[in-house]
């Protein structure tokens, strides 16, 4: 019988003491750096003020619920350094936004004010779009309607827009 083989180098010269402790060593980093992420940068889809949010939304549903009565419709086009929008039927507003929100960064969002050229054809100026499905708010100055939906102007220079959609 051979005698058993007695390890006479200090621990701290081993190699799986080490391996272990730097495992826990870079979880605990990884973890300090995921927290300071999470702080300096935090999630801009949650809102604090859930019940204001619930009331608006009916509102909204009102203002959408007018818009399908009047039976609105939207031609919209990016022509050059312009977005014409043409209206199905006669509007008395002057002007008309569309408020463009970006799918995630809200510092990317923008309202386009369109100008009324003709009774039903009205016109705004940009300088760039993104290339992003927007989720976009076509609605007049006193909120008296609203149509929703989404819109790529890159990929979709044209579209139509329904408050029946």
């Amino acid at each position: 019988m051979k005698p058993q083989r007695e390890d006479t180098s200090p621990g701290y010269k081993q190699f799986w003491p080490w391996f272990i402790f730097g495992i826990l060593g870079l979880f605990i980093i990884f973890s300090i750096v995921r927290v300071y992420i999470i702080v300096q940068q935090p999630h801009q889809m949650v809102t604090g003020d859930y019940f204001k949010k619930g009331l608006a939304i009916n509102e909204t549903k009102g203002r959408q619920k007018v818009a399908r009565t009047m039976d609105l419709k939207f031609n919209v086009e990016v022509q050059d350094d312009q977005i014409i929008l043409l209206v199905n039927q006669p509007v008395e507003e002057k002007l008309i936004y569309i408020f463009m929100q970006h799918p995630a960064k809200s510092d990317q969002d923008f309202t386009l004010v369109f100008n009324k050229k003709s009774s039903t054809e009205f016109f705004a100026e940009y300088e760039t779009l993104g290339n992003f499905n927007y989720r976009i708010r076509v609605y007049e100055p006193d909120n008296k309607w609203e149509v929703l939906t989404r819109w790529n102007p890159v990929k979709t220079p044209k579209n139509f827009i329904s408050a029946n959609d």
